[in-house]
């Protein structure tokens, strides 16, 4: 009989590593909905001249309904946050008084 193959444990951790990696990356990419194994190719360095030809052919597909909603909804979210600011700014000078307030009647107890 043939005696069984054996391996360190750094090793096996090794092996596993090169087999669970790429499959969580991939696994990570298709969930945060991107192209991993076009990110792969990019961060490699591979097929640029590919990737220069797709990109022209997405900016001309872009059409003016597509930037105008999308600066749209971008103004929305800017004055969402303006008025979220302003919100914290009036909190911020509610508070800012009420520990003015605290430290005066602090400064009386003292008296």
């Amino acid at each position: 009989m043939a005696s069984r193959f054996k391996l360190t444990g750094f090793a096996r951790f090794f092996f596993a590593l090169v087999i669970i990696v790429p499959l969580a990356y991939f696994g990570a990419s298709y969930l945060n909905g991107e192209d991993g194994w076009g990110n792969l190719k990019k961060m490699v360095g591979i097929d640029l001249a590919e990737d220069d030809a797709d990109d022209t052919t997405t900016l001309d597909q872009k059409t003016e309904p597509e930037s105008k909603r999308a600066t749209k909804s971008d103004n929305a979210e800017i004055d969402r946050l303006k008025k979220r600011i302003s919100e914290l700014e009036k909190e911020n000078e509610r508070l800012e008084q009420t520990i003015k307030n605290r430290e005066r009647e602090i400064e009386l107890l003292k008296k």
